[in-house]
């Protein structure tokens, strides 16, 4: 086989209480996607990798902001590897 090629997706859920009445609970379902290459005949292979999955949002962590201990909702992370 010169070429390999992975699919997938994966369930993410990421559920955040607060101290203040602010919640979030976001679902998604996220790609996965890889590929292989072996264009010759040593064992050399090339790859690529991309994927992308759900994230907690960041806390406001600055005392003099007017938001200070809010939480930003979730977002989705995309990730790309080569080698």
């Amino acid at each position: 086989d010169k070429v390999l090629l992975t699919l997938g997706a994966r369930s993410q859920r990421v559920r955040q209480q607060m101290s203040k009445p602010k919640t979030y609970d976001e679902q998604a379902i996220t790609p996965a996607v890889g590929l292989v290459i072996k264009p010759w005949d040593v064992p050399v292979s090339l790859y690529a990798n991309y994927i992308e999955g759900l994230t907690q949002g960041n806390t406001v962590g600055d005392v003099t902001a007017a938001n200070y201990g809010d939480q930003f909702e979730p977002y989705k992370a995309k990730q790309v590897e080569a080698g």
